[in-house]
């Protein structure tokens, strides 16, 4: 009897493990057809990976560009993540992005084209975009949030950091300048706090009106909510007339970008009064926080959020695409083979 249970456990233990490696070769043949399908679409794990893409992209289609980013890369990483970002993101949103930014000359970063709907008379609309970011160690010093995964949870106040996201937006004012089209600002943080510091509707609508505040009447009656305007990157206020008028026009939109593991989360913010309007059809899917009536009459102020639900729009990281691609060829093939619609 000793034996036959013996014989049975026997049975059993090596019947376990041929289920187990019955298991694991299913599971490592599903993780082996998600890792080819991630391939073949071009994702991204990391953010790295899509600057990796992004020098292969520059060595091909703007050599000349190669030696500044690669420079850039070495002495700002964050600065070369959100330019290979930003331009990952106009590749996905069918902008033809292209690298503008000659050395030595200056301007925008990327020139892209948005072709509006088709049975529009107009052509295709050329604007410009610019990337820049708000460095890690500046976040964590304006705002108090430390750039670190804690070991445990924990809470504590934050600031935020509406006034070093609109003096980011001066500094490019004369960049922009040079372009007579559309120009859109992205600005990019890696920082572990962006999603409420940068990519969310507080932040957005703080850097369009500035921070708010509560006005109480002295000796009692109904608060309010105010701003001065001080940090707002589009408005000022005359505090003498009480006039509000349009500033820094050279910038069409604002885009907020927070960027997190694999993927990003973009808000946008739309100049009332812009030197040249931007038509926020080219950015679908993005919410656009905006002045509901311009111009301002009585001092009220409202905003209104373009483009349905106000929160960030995400965007998973694939890895930068040019003319000698993988995944170009593999389409081309497969289209040439399907025939004509």
């Amino acid at each position: 009897m000793g034996t036959m249970k013996k014989a049975l456990w026997t049975a059993a233990a090596i019947g376990g493990l041929g289920l187990a490696y019955t298991i694991g070769r299913c599971w490592n043949a599903e993780e082996r057809k998600q890792r080819a399908w991630r391939r073949f679409l071009g994702f991204a794990a990391k953010p790295d990976e899509v600057v990796d893409s992004f020098v292969q992209y520059i060595s091909v289609e703007s050599p000349k560009n190669l030696k500044s980013f690669q420079d850039r890369r070495r002495a700002d990483p964050e600065a070369a993540m959100a330019e290979a970002v930003v331009f990952g993101m106009l590749q996905q949103l069918q902008l033809a992005p292209i690298i503008a930014d000659a050395p030595g000359v200056g301007g925008g970063d990327f020139l892209c084209k948005y072709r509006p709907l088709k049975f529009s008379d107009s052509g295709a609309q050329e604007l410009i975009v610019e990337a820049t970011t708000l460095e890690p160690t500046a976040v964590e010093r304006n705002s108090g949030w430390p750039n670190e995964v804690p070991e445990e949870i924990t809470g504590g106040p934050f600031s935020m950091i509406t006034e070093r996201i609109t003096a980011r937006a001066s500094s490019k004012i004369k960049q922009l300048s040079q372009h007579a089209m559309p120009r859109v600002l992205a600005i990019v943080s890696s920082h572990i706090g962006a999603d409420a510091l940068l990519a969310n509707t507080l932040a957005a609508e703080s850097i369009l009106i500035s921070d708010r505040k509560i006005s109480q009447p002295i000796g009692g009656g109904q608060a309010s909510v105010i701003t001065d305007l001080k940090a707002s990157a589009f408005l000022k206020g005359d505090p003498s007339t009480g006039k509000i008028t349009a500033q820094r026009q050279t910038i069409s939109a604002v885009l907020l970008i927070s960027v997190s593991g694999d993927r990003s989360s973009v808000l946008g913010i739309l100049h009332p009064e812009p030197r040249y309007p931007l038509d926020i059809a080219a950015f679908p899917g993005i919410p656009f926080a905006k002045i509901r009536r311009w111009p301002v009459e009585d001092g009220r102020i409202e905003i209104d959020w373009v483009v349905g639900q106000a929160s960030g729009r995400e965007f998973k990281h694939q890895k930068i695409r040019y003319s000698g691609d993988e995944f170009d060829k593999a389409l081309k093939a497969m289209r040439e083979k399907r025939g004509p619609a």
